[in-house]
């Protein structure tokens, strides 16, 4: 029997740029570069199932300079990306990660999301099915 398909909707995603270096308070923290790499909450969930082998299609908002890095990233996921167009871009986080591993800790900053009103929502029916 086949896996089932999972509709995961994410109203507000993140491209999250992640990097490793030695964290210390109150200094300039030079990196060789961002990874990046796609959040939200729904995004994360059906990035687990998709690993587990459930097709997963993935429907959220992607506009701006962003959208294409949303699409890019959940595809690489394993996750089947559907973006409804929007001008605003996905919000963004940058995460410094520890270098030392004895230290397992990280410092992240996440922006706020755009309000999604109910046309927003709206937007998204179309695409349920």
């Amino acid at each position: 029997m086949p896996l089932p398909t999972v509709l995961c909707i994410c109203a507000n995603p993140l491209v999250d740029f992640l990097a490793t270096c030695d964290l210390e308070p109150g200094r300039v923290h030079r990196v060789a570069g961002f990874t990046p790499s796609i959040g939200g909450k729904s995004l994360n969930a059906g990035r687990v199932l998709a690993a587990h082998g459930l097709r997963v299609r993935a429907l959220t908002f992607g506009g701006g300079c962003t959208g294409a890095l949303l699409e890019e990233g959940m595809a690489s996921d394993g996750l089947e990306p559907t973006l409804v167009p929007t001008r605003a871009r996905a919000r963004l986080g940058f995460e410094l990660i520890s270098a030392n591993p004895d230290w397992h800790q990280s410092t992240a900053a996440l922006e706020d999301g755009f309000s999604v009103s109910e046309g927003h929502h709206q937007l998204l029916v179309p695409h349920y099915y």
